[in-house]
């Protein structure tokens, strides 16, 4: 069996694994405080709308 970190959803779309995923969530907790998980989110939705 192989496993991969990332999989493919689609044409040139790919996913985290749900493993990778959630240790992600967990250091980012860990790492990062309140604020600048929301400002991060903040500056990626910015970012994302501002797309052609």
């Amino acid at each position: 069996m192989t496993v991969h970190l990332l999989e493919e959803a689609g044409p040139d779309r790919y996913q985290r694994h749900d493993l990778l995923r959630g240790y992600a969530a967990e250091r980012g907790a860990e790492i990062d405080s309140e604020e600048e998980r929301t400002a991060a989110v903040r500056r990626l939705t910015a970012w994302a709308t501002a797309r052609p």
